[in-house]
């Protein structure tokens, strides 16, 4: 899904990066629940997968931020790539 998200957001074809790319991710929790930085991003590591699938790149080259937002009905992750 988030392959098939991230091209669809795509505009010209394939992006040009430098050699590290930012990647910020920003869970959204679906409840108050305890839930730690790493398992949400260990939980995710097929989104990321699939970000890099989508933009052609290896996703070692992958530079992430994390930060934990509010919580939202259904939980969410945002990313965001520069």
């Amino acid at each position: 899904m988030a392959g098939l998200l991230t091209r669809s957001r795509l505009v010209a074809g394939k992006p040009t990066f430098g050699e590290r790319i930012r990647v910020r991710l920003t869970f959204k929790p679906p409840n108050n629940n305890k839930h730690d930085i790493d398992g949400c991003l260990s939980a995710n590591k097929h989104a990321l997968d699939g970000v890099a699938d989508a933009l052609q790149v290896d996703d070692s080259r992958f530079e992430l931020e994390l930060h934990k937002g509010e919580k939202i009905k259904g939980g969410m992750v945002v990313v965001e790539i520069a």
